[in-house]
């Protein structure tokens, strides 16, 4: 079924006045109007086209059955002779209307005998139907090149959208129901633009007058707010729709951790200050998560170091420490404690749990995972995680598949803040994931992020 949009339309200020099919400067009291005393024909006398709206009649609808009747082609004669006139008649092919002298009017447009709408006649006086026509002649007679649309009713199409036989392509018929063509205006504020056939330029961008970026939507008029491919965010103009600004979401990152996450400089043991122990900033597991997730969105990160916790006799009092960093604006957090915890361990599970609803109740809307220990796996801190993590809702991510020495740096060589090469001789530096290792905690933040997808 053919689509149909409807819209309220003007002529833009940008363009001149298309050519309409109507008469200037016609009013009721300067042409005939059909009244009940004057409803002969759906035309006044000599089969002239009615060029004025009318109350409105109801004529004959025949139908050729050959029972009798007769088709000459020019006249359509009833079983009992009598020649059709001011009636539509179908061959069973075309429609026709039937003039007051029984002819067919041909190559016209006039109002139907409903006295709203308006018909189009060909030049062998077949009614059009769902299609365009070039018309040439208009109401009153005068010579115009007009492309008009008629629908499933023969009724011309004024101030509507209508697509083609194929349906792709959108064609806009003004309110002078004439094919716009350039730029120009809606009614209701709204702007679009044409191709050179007609058809409307839509779902895509696209340049305009004053060589702006516009977008086009998929019924041909510019988008006046913002918009979203999925990835970017373009604000549009409200009053013309030109882009203002293009820009991608925001995701807000905040990971807390021990080295494997952020470690400052240590003169002689370790060289940038990122996660221990990558190759380069770019490839220890925060930044890895950040450069996927900027293919999505714009990133706004944070990485604290944060031994302190793993070491304090008291944790809970180092929870205050994190408060310039928890807001509700984050989507995901990330905890990476536990390779330093050598002691304290009857309040392990507890202040896990502190921990994790700590950040909860300052990050409302964050996921939170929580990561396992890497560089010297203990039972008793990955069940304390484990169960903090089960008790607030957090993710835990086992790193069991990497913890041995595949994954461990070793006496690798790094590069260093100073722009130089080191390499690695410390062993409790050596201990800590390489490339590959950082890459798969990566992964695994990656694949169980929900927040924004």
């Amino acid at each position: 079924m053919r689509k149909k949009l409807f819209a309220t339309l003007l002529a833009f200020a940008l363009i001149a006045s298309p050519t309409t099919i109507f008469a200037e400067n016609v009013s009721a009291t300067d042409t005939e109007t059909v009244t009940e005393e004057n409803t002969e024909s759906i035309v006044p006398e000599e089969n002239e086209a009615e060029t004025t709206e009318s109350a409105g009649r109801t004529v004959p609808h025949y139908t050729l059955s050959n029972d009798g009747d007769q088709w000459t082609g020019t006249y359509y004669y009833l079983p009992d002779g009598t020649m059709a006139t001011d009636a539509f008649f179908c061959d069973g092919t075309y429609t026709y209307y039937l003039q007051k002298d029984g002819t067919p009017m041909k190559d016209r447009l006039t109002y139907h005998p409903n006295g709203q709408n308006i018909i189009y006649l060909d030049n062998n006086g077949h009614e059009v139907f769902d299609n365009f026509v070039n018309v040439k002649r208009s109401i009153t007679g005068e010579e115009i090149n007009d492309i008009c649309y008629f629908d499933t009713f023969g009724y011309m199409y004024v101030d509507k959208l209508t697509y083609d036989r194929s349906g792709t392509k959108l064609y806009y018929l003004n309110p002078y129901g004439v094919l716009q063509k350039g730029w120009f205006q809606f009614s209701d504020g709204n702007y679009g633009a044409t191709y050179d056939d007609g058809s409307l330029v839509k779902d895509q961008f696209y340049i305009d007058l004053f060589g702006r970026t516009v977008y086009c939507k998929g019924d041909g008029k510019f988008a006046r707010e913002t918009i979203t491919d999925g990835i970017w965010y373009y604000e549009m103009d409200p009053t013309d729709g030109h882009l203002i600004r293009q820009y991608k979401k925001a995701f807000n990152y905040f990971a807390i951790g021990n080295s494997l996450t952020t470690h400052p400089v240590i003169d002689g043991i370790w060289w940038g200050n990122w996660g221990m122990a990558a190759s380069t900033r770019e490839n220890d597991f925060v930044h890895k998560v950040c450069s996927s997730l900027e293919q999505n969105y714009e990133v706004h990160s944070n990485a604290i170091y944060y031994t302190s916790w793993e070491t304090a006799a008291d944790r809970n009092s180092q929870l205050s420490i994190l408060d310039p960093y928890l807001t509700a604006d984050l989507d995901l957090v990330t905890i990476q404690l536990g390779d330093n915890i050598t002691g304290n361990f009857g309040t392990l599970t507890s202040d896990y749990q502190n921990l994790i609803g700590y950040v909860r109740s300052k990050a409302p809307n964050a996921q939170i995972m929580v990561i396992d220990e890497f560089c010297w796996p203990n039972g008793t801190i990955q069940q304390a995680q484990q169960t903090a993590s089960s008790a607030y809702g957090a993710d835990y991510i086992s790193l069991a598949a990497i913890q041995n020495i595949n994954y461990k740096v070793g006496a690798a060589t790094v590069a260093g803040d100073d722009g130089q090469m080191h390499t690695i001789y410390n062993g409790a530096v050596g201990c800590h994931p390489n490339d590959a290792g950082m890459q798969y905690i990566a992964d695994q933040i990656l694949q169980r992020i929900t927040v924004k997808k």
